[in-house]
């Protein structure tokens, strides 16, 4: 196998195993990327339309659009960027927003609800970490059916796929995520949860989108383009035709480049690679 790191350094490695380099590694396992490719299968929901809720780049996400007639939405990482948040309350969703990091937020609306409290798989009150299910129970919505979440955390989506129960995930009609640390860093065990928390993510939901953020850091593994972090876009299986999604091809024409300033990130034919 043959990786090369987007920054011109070239490494060649036989077997499997990992490559260390001072502040700086990368996964080196053919076997992982194979599980990666089969469990992130693009699906066509049929019927249906997309379209971009946010910013042009950075902070907004692409959706689909046949659902959107107000509701609930739960969105954890804020940051200062509140424009897919202002984009679903417009629709008249009421949203639900979690960042531990910010004091509060940069604007205002009478549909949203901020809590300085964040996500996690388990309840740590010494931290302002909760679980989904913690926050769905104290906001009335135990019962709640076709919500919306969006979960863009800087890493603790792992912890939280970790320990979900796929029944509160099935409660959820569309399900965004910005995936984080894909290849850089890894151990065989947080290989072992990434791969199992997308077969959990495969029991409920079905992946619909996918973009590659351009902010990070990218590695071709045999011709195929693999970034660090991926922002990704699941509907419930129970409410969509899902078809095959061989003929899809990232980026859309919705996509945009996360940082403006860097090229976009071409993923291709994605459910072509193994």
């Amino acid at each position: 196998m043959q990786i090369r790191i987007l920054d011109g350094r070239y490494f060649d490695i036989a077997g499997h195993g990992y490559l260390m380099k001072s502040d700086y590694s990368v996964t080196a396992d053919a076997g992982y990327y194979h599980a990666l490719a089969s469990l992130l299968k693009l699906n066509a929901a049929q019927g249906t339309q997309f379209c971009r809720v946010g910013n042009k780049h950075d902070g907004g996400y692409v959706m689909i659009n046949d659902k959107f007639h107000g509701g609930v939405a739960y969105s954890f990482g804020i940051n200062r960027d509140v424009s897919w948040d202002l984009g679903l309350a417009s629709q008249g969703f009421d949203i639900f927003m979690y960042d531990p990091t910010i004091d509060g937020l940069p604007l205002q609306d009478p549909h949203f609800h901020f809590f300085r409290e964040g996500i996690a798989g388990s309840n740590k009150p010494t931290e302002n970490l909760y679980t989904l299910e913690y926050f769905m129970h104290k906001n009335g919505h135990d019962n709640g059916r076709d919500m919306i979440l969006k979960i863009d955390t800087e890493g603790a989506e792992w912890d939280f796929l970790r320990q979900v129960d796929s029944a509160t995930l099935q409660q959820f009609d569309q399900i965004i995520f910005e995936f984080h640390n894909l290849i850089a860093g890894q151990t065989y065990e947080q290989m072992a949860d990434k791969i199992a928390a997308f077969a959990k993510m495969n029991k409920t939901h079905g992946l619909v989108h996918l973009h590659g953020t351009n902010m990070d850091m990218q590695v071709i593994v045999d011709g195929n383009v693999w970034p660090n972090a991926l922002e990704a876009t699941y509907v419930n299986r129970q409410n969509y035709v899902l078809t095959s999604g061989d003929n899809i091809i990232l980026p859309n024409a919705l996509d945009r480049p996360s940082d403006e300033n860097r090229e976009e990130i071409i993923l291709g034919k994605w459910n072509l690679r193994n």
